[in-house]
């Protein structure tokens, strides 16, 4: 996730944008697979190497200085609103957000082609042209 390293972006990367994104993996698949979740995790830490408790990203998010547009639907039925919302509340640095109504997972810029464009391209305008 490029929240996982926003806290840590190198000075080349001016901003980023967050469609649809969560603040706690562990939360979200343990609410999604409740009886099956611990199996899961304990064969994600065993077979890939990592702790599904370190996909929390709300501290990098929070310690962030750079951009970060969120972008979430508020019928997303993958990941829910409020952890976008969550995320765009608990920015450190400059924030902004795009709420879709009608939007479900990652189709935001389907329901709302204008308003996502305009607000990207606001969002880009005020971060691309930025000198170190």
């Amino acid at each position: 996730s490029l929240l996982r390293i926003c806290d840590r972006c190198p000075p080349q990367v001016r901003f980023l944008v967050s469609d649809s994104g969560f603040s706690d993996g562990d939360a979200l698949l343990a609410s999604r697979l409740s009886l099956l979740y611990p199996s899961i995790r304990l064969w994600n830490r065993l077979r890939l190497g990592y702790d599904m408790k370190d996909t929390n990203v709300t501290e990098q998010v929070a310690h962030s200085r750079v951009p970060i547009l969120f972008v979430h639907g508020e019928q997303d039925r993958v990941v829910p609103f409020a952890m976008g919302q969550a995320l765009y509340d608990v920015c450190g640095g400059e924030g902004d957000f795009l709420w879709v109504a009608e939007a479900g997972h990652v189709e935001s810029r389907h329901w709302n082609e204008a308003a996502y464009d305009a607000k990207l391209d606001a969002f880009m305008a005020r971060f691309v042209d930025r000198q170190s």
